[in-house]
Parts: structure tokens; sequence; C-alpha cells
């Protein structure tokens, strides 16, 4: 965490979690109760959207854009909410190359967004599993790292280690930490001994910032495969994001193709993605799909857009003729 600007950490205060996804599920036992609001980014990781139904919270959206979630837009919709009577209980967001869109959170708007929160007494969960795999750009620094009593910090070793390994962490406030701790004891009792101890010895014996910098690289290199091209296959009328690290690029179609439909022929052609109604609550038909880079090689990369270009050449002709 020191290395992403956060400082100062009483061990005390930090939860060991299988993985980040863990943390999401105890937040949810202990602060929301059947019926209560999450808030989220609009679109957000399809993981922390099924543990919200799990605990029959309701997922409540919040615009995004290429800057990240629109603080406006999140004032505006919690006045509208609270109007309606609803229980908020907090904020879930993926500030560091979202999951799915890639889009990073800007600096000013992270501000703005934890002094509107802390206004309206709602707590936030930075998810950032992310965070070190920046491949440009500047660093910018967690919410966590100017709002610790007002944020639940949740980081992995998934991402920047190994994922079967199944080891997070979460940073709680202390005022919240007893409840949280106790909640997550008691379905793990501990989280696997032995792969902390794996993660403990490596962390002292190897250049573990020296690792991450070369995934850094191999990342970077497919991200900026992918994105050649698709620059070079993309139909007119197709858009894409173009993050500055994680794993994701979000390509957005013209209005009215639905791209769950799209699925059964990019499979066909020898290409998977995943349907943007994936990352969205109420599972509407959408017209953006989430591409994936970090686990192919770059001439696999290549073939693949290659591949879902004609796909979706059909189906922006298709919707064009209606």
């Amino acid at each position: 965490m020191a290395e992403e600007g956060i400082t100062g950490v009483d061990p005390d205060n930090i939860v060991v979690t299988t993985g980040s996804q863990a943390a999401q599920d105890v937040a949810c036992k202990v602060f929301c109760d059947p019926g209560d609001t999450v808030l989220c980014e609009d679109p957000t990781y399809v993981g922390a959207l099924n543990t919200f139904e799990a605990y029959q919270v309701r997922a409540e959206p919040i615009p995004t854009d290429e800057h990240g979630l629109i603080p406006e837009a999140l004032r505006q919709r919690i006045t509208e909410l609270r109007g309606e009577g609803a229980r908020i209980k907090f904020l879930y967001t993926i500030p560091n190359f979202n999951n799915p869109s890639g889009i990073t959170l800007a600096a000013e708007r992270r501000a703005q967004i934890a002094e509107i929160c802390i206004a309206e007494n709602i707590l936030i969960l930075e998810d950032n599993p992310y965070g070190m795999l920046r491949y440009s750009g500047e660093p910018i620094a967690p919410l966590y790292a100017q709002y610790p009593e007002n944020v639940i910090y949740m980081g992995s070793f998934s991402k920047i280690m190994a994922p079967g390994l199944r080891i997070g962490w979460a940073v709680v406030p202390a005022h919240l930490f007893r409840r949280f701790y106790l909640a997550s004891e008691a379905v793990t009792l501990c989280p696997a001994t032995f792969n902390q101890m794996l993660i403990t010895k490596y962390l002292d014996g190897h250049d573990w910032r020296g690792q991450i910098a070369t995934y850094r690289e191999l990342y970077a290199a497919r991200c900026a495969a992918m994105l050649e091209a698709l620059d070079e296959h993309m139909p007119a009328g197709v858009h894409y994001t173009r993050p500055e690290g994680g794993f994701f690029i979000w390509v957005t179609l013209p209005e009215g193709i639905d791209s769950y439909t799209l699925l059964a022929k990019g499979i066909e052609a020898g290409v998977v993605f995943i349907p943007g109604a994936a990352f969205s609550p109420d599972d509407a038909p959408s017209h953006r799909l989430r591409l994936a880079f970090s686990a192919v090689p770059e001439d696999k990369i290549r073939e693949g857009v290659k591949r879902l270009a004609p796909v979706l050449e059909a189906a922006i002709a298709e919707n064009s003729a209606r």
C-alpha cells in the first residue's frame, strides 16, 4: 500500500481475507439489511453485483464518463434516493482501471466524491486490485490515503502475484474494525495460513517490485496490441476506452445493438467477450462489451480482434437497415 501512497496504517486495522471478493461479502453482511441500497459505478464489477443481489441489496448505478464517476450525478441520485426513503449504506467503487471499463477516476473527482459521501454519512468501499498495474500516466493516490476514517480499502494479491492463492486484505477504520473482523472470522475463521506464509516469504525474500514491473511491461504490450488492432479493424461507429493500466477495454457499439445477441456469433468466430449487460444491476440490453487482454499473447489478441470485426460490422449493418 505504501507504494501507492497509503502510509501510517495500523496493522491492527487490517483484516486478511480470501481475496477482495470476500471483503465485499463481509461488507454486505455487516452493513446491509435486505432492501437497503448501495451505490456503484455504471458499469461495475459483476462479482460485486452478484454479492449485492445475494444479500437482497439494491444496487443503484451512478453514471460515469471518461474521467470516472460523475460527482454531480452522485449528489443528485443520493438526493433522489433519500427522497424515496432509501437506506443508503455505502458507495462501492473501483477507482483505478475500473472493471469493466478500464477508466480511472480523476484525482479532483476523488476528493469531490469523498466529500459528498462524508456529508451524506455514506461509507466508501474502495476496491483496488489493479492499482499497481499502471502502464502510463501518473499514479493517483487512493481515496483511503486522504479519507481513512470514511473508507474501507480492499486489496488483493490475485492480480499482482497469483489468483489461486485467494488472499486479499481490507483496511478498516478503527470504529468499524471489530464488526468487520468478527463477520469475516465467522465465515473463514482464518484464510489459508499456508498461503499467507507463502506470500510473506515471497515478499521478504524476492524482488516483488521487479516482478510487478515485469507484469506491467507484459500487460502494457498486450494492451497496446489490442488497441492497435482495434484501431485497424473496428468499423465506423465503434468506440473504445484507452486504459492506462489494468486488464480491460470497454467497447461501445451504436445504439440499438444488444451485445448479448452477438456473443454466440463471436464464439463461432473464435472470440469471447463479456456483454455489457453483465456489468449493470438491471441486466438491461447493452450496446457495450468488455474485452480482456491480460491472459492472451499479442499475436492471438490481434487475430481475435480481426475475427471480431466482421461480427460487429454485420451487426452495425443490420442495425442501420432497421
